[in-house]
């Protein structure tokens, strides 16, 4: 949790899991949120740089970063920080399906 004046500004989450690569944990930054009027301010970057920190000493062999494919600022930040595009596929349940 990032916080200025003790208020919440953003936030990351990161959930670590056991791969099928080995006994070595690998982490997912599954939300990254800045709120709008505290953007352009660092609070993203030093986001990241925690969660990797976090990664780092848990002795993580990977982290990928979950973006919604519309969010290029994350996008961009995260390529910054050395983060290479993968393909995740997603598949989505309809109202229909759910029978």
């Amino acid at each position: 949790v990032a916080k200025e004046d003790s208020c919440a500004v953003g936030l990351a989450v990161v959930n670590f899991y056991l791969s099928l690569y080995g006994s070595r944990e690998q982490g997912r930054i599954i939300a990254l949120i800045v709120i709008d009027e505290h953007r352009r301010r660092g609070i993203g970057k030093k986001l990241i740089q925690e969660a990797l920190s976090a990664a780092r000493r848990r002795g993580t062999r990977e982290v990928e970063a979950g973006i919604n494919e519309d969010d290029t600022t994350t996008f961009e930040l995260c390529r910054r920080f050395g983060f290479e595009p993968k393909v995740l596929l997603c598949y989505r349940f309809g109202e229909e399906e759910q029978d």
